[in-house]
C-alpha cells in the first residue's frame, strides 16, 4: 500500500464490533479500492477482521503476529484493540485460547514466553 493509500484510509466512526453487514461490506470495499499489494495480504486482513469481530482480539493476537496484526490494521484503517472486545462466546472454540486462559499474563503467552507447545495454534473446535 502506498503512502497517499494509507493517508486516505479514516478510521471507521464507531467499533466494526457494532457495525451492520452493509457498513461492514462498506468497509472492505473501502479498504480494497485504496489497497495496492498482493491478494493474499488484502484477503487475510480481511480474515483477521471476521476472527476479531466474532472472537476477540485476543484471539486475534493468539493467531497472528504483532507484525502481522499492525500490517493488516493498516491495510484496512483499524485497530484490533478498539474495534473489537478482547473475548467474545465464541472465544472458548480456540484451542490457543484454552491452553492459555489460566495464565495471569496474556502478553506472556503470546509472545511464546510459556510452556505451552504451539501457542499460535489456528486449530477451532466445532460448536457443540
Amino acid at each position: 500500500m502506498t503512502k497517499k493509500a494509507k493517508q486516505e484510509l479514516q478510521r471507521p466512526s464507531k467499533p466494526v464490533k457494532d457495525f451492520t453487514d452493509d457498513e461492514l461490506v462498506a468497509l472492505i470495499k473501502n479498504s480494497l479500492d485504496r489497497f495496492q499489494g498482493t491478494a493474499d495480504s488484502w484477503e487475510s486482513a480481511v480474515g483477521m477482521m471476521f476472527v476479531g469481530k466474532y472472537m476477540g482480539w485476543k484471539i486475534v493476537h493468539l493467531v497472528h503476529s504483532q507484525a502481522t496484526v499492525k500490517k493488516y490494521e493498516n491495510i484496512l484503517g483499524i485497530d484490533v484493540k478498539t474495534d473489537f472486545d478482547p473475548t467474545t462466546d465464541a472465544s472458548h472454540r480456540s484451542v490457543a485460547w484454552k491452553a492459555i486462559e489460566g495464565f495471569s499474563n496474556f502478553w506472556k503467552a503470546v509472545k511464546g514466553e510459556t510452556d505451552i507447545p504451539n501457542a499460535r495454534s489456528q486449530v477451532i473446535d466445532s460448536v457443540g
